[in-house]
């Protein structure tokens, strides 16, 4: 007989009315072995029930998401690198770092290495 982990059962050893705790049952890091064991007495309470896959709980998130807003489903969120990406100062061929100071050698001012500036050059570019 399989069980789930926190499932509420009556212990076979102690006799209690109990919940299943999840313990490791080996030392191997590649492929752990979970087991069940009564949490007033320890008593081993065999095995844990197959494990969702890992997207399960994120489709039961997305569900509760759509039922909350009306049935409207959401879509995956990806991030992609856009056009300002790492166009910080810091990252411009310009951009003289210090110690004490970061300044820009076109204005000779100090500046903030994440500013974004019109007069950008990558570093990355050919000259």
């Amino acid at each position: 007989m399989t069980m789930k982990e926190n499932e509420r059962l009556v212990c076979p050893r102690c006799g209690n009315e109990t919940i299943a705790r999840k313990y490791r049952a080996n030392d191997d890091f590649l492929a752990p072995v979970y087991r069940l064991k009564c949490a007033l007495c320890d008593a081993d309470l065999g095995e844990i029930s197959a494990p969702e896959s890992p997207d399960a709980g994120h489709d039961r998130a997305a569900a509760r998401l759509s039922a909350l807003l009306g049935g409207e489903t959401t879509q995956k969120v990806t991030l992609e690198r856009g056009d300002g990406y790492r166009r910080g100062c810091r990252n411009c061929r310009n951009f003289v770092s210090h110690p004490f100071k970061a300044i820009c050698s076109l204005t000779g001012n100090e500046t903030d290495p994440m500013h974004d500036c019109g007069k950008f050059v990558s570093r990355e570019e050919k000259k």
